[in-house]
């Protein structure tokens, strides 16, 4: 028996979760099951792109963090009469969970990633987000957990131990796969724009909340001087280009490329990969992969690599640890340790029969721990333990 079929779900997402082809997989996780599904968003996603998805769509009133989108989600919900609503949005999924209870929505499922974890925080804004977040939690029947620091997280706010699902994070295993034939590399070192000879490290993880990248620039104007066939290439976890494949090289910028944060890195042997929602064309391209800092959220950028089967050198955390193998798939170094960053930069680099041994040992990783269809088969097993009619 199917107990999801014909169940309608609503997704409510951030304008700023990527494009509407992200989702399709997991969209197409819930069809195979029998589940309807309609994405309700902010204005700002795009409701061609929805459309051509073959997803139903309806745009939300106001910004995220507005009154207003509250009202028109709680007004949206109670015409729709979802059975279940699955809140994805993580800048308004605290009051996006209230929302769906004032509906009477009953099935109410919501994804944590980042809980608390806030940069600068102070102790005080902390006991008050840890409050707030423990009503929201009392509002939704389950928390699909991404990572292990947030699962430990809602076990210290006393959430219900029957609500917390951990699903993990995954990737699209067939999306991204090693691709390394001559004709892959030739044309993703056209697109990244370097030299054929280089030996290309991909920069995987950095966000504004690390130490990655000071620690990258000094690795980078070192190497610069003593390794300049080495270059050094920024990839972005973004998903929302228009115009994808643009790079910037060092600091010449051309017009319309999407640089973000990490293009403060700014040395001549650095190229930034800015936003390409065809990433999986540019890791032909990469020769291994260097984490300087992984923080505490394993990032989408990392999983890629992994899965794409790229050797990986990692400072070492909790996260970097979920993608490499010290001695396995790659190396372990110490955190902030330039000096050995620096020497595993350059042995791997000068290294390709070993860099393939353990690049084909990153693949094996991905299929065990990063396997999307994995993460969705937790989802609807989890879908599965709600109520079966909405009221």
């Amino acid at each position: 028996m199917n107990e999801l079929a014909g169940r309608l779900i609503a997704h409510v997402v951030d304008a700023d979760q990527g494009p509407a082809a992200r989702w399709r997989p997991l969209l197409q996780a819930a069809s195979h099951v029998g589940l309807q599904s309609v994405v309700l968003s902010s204005a700002g996603s795009s409701a061609e792109e929805w459309a051509a998805e073959g997803v139903a769509h309806v745009a939300l009133s106001g910004t995220e963090a507005s009154k207003r989108r509250s009202v028109d989600l709680v007004r949206l919900l109670r015409r729709l009469r979802p059975d279940i609503v699955h809140i994805h949005a993580r800048r308004s999924g605290l009051v996006d969970r209230f929302a769906a209870r004032a509906a009477g929505v009953p099935g109410i499922v919501h994804t944590t990633g980042g809980l608390l974890d806030r940069a600068g925080a102070t102790t005080w804004c902390r006991v008050m987000t840890a409050g707030v977040e423990r009503l929201a939690i009392a509002c939704s029947h389950l928390e699909l957990v991404e990572h292990p620091f947030d699962l430990a997280a809602l076990v210290r706010l006393r959430a219900p131990a029957d609500r917390l699902v951990l699903i993990g994070t995954g990737v699209d295993l067939d999306r991204f796969r090693p691709r390394r034939t001559s004709a892959d590399i030739a044309a993703a070192r056209s697109l990244l724009g370097v030299e054929p000879g280089a030996v290309v490290v991909a920069v995987a993880g950095l966000d504004g909340e690390t130490s990655g990248h000071a620690d990258l620039m000094a690795v980078t104007e070192r190497l610069a001087v003593m390794h300049p066939e080495v270059i050094f290439v920024v990839m972005d976890d973004a998903e929302t280009a228009t115009e994808p494949d643009q790079t910037v090289v060092g600091t010449a910028a051309p017009p319309g490329v999407h640089a973000t944060g990490a293009a403060l890195i700014d040395t001549k042997n650095t190229v930034h990969a800015g936003r390409s929602e065809h990433r999986e064309m540019l890791h032909a391209g990469y020769d291994f992969v260097l984490i300087p800092d992984a923080g505490k959220r394993l990032s989408r950028s990392v999983m890629e690599a992994v899965a794409s089967g790229l050797a990986v050198i990692a400072a070492d955390s909790s996260a970097a640890r979920r993608a490499v193998d010290d001695g396995g798939n790659g190396v372990v170094i110490p955190p902030r340790d330039i000096e050995a960053m620096i020497a595993a930069v350059v042995a791997l680099a000068r290294d390709p029969a070993r860099r393939g041994m353990l690049g084909a040992r990153s693949r094996a990783r991905a299929e065990a721990a990063f396997d999307e269809q994995a993460v969705f088969a937790s989802m609807l097993a989890a879908y599965r333990r709600l109520p079966a009619v909405a009221p």
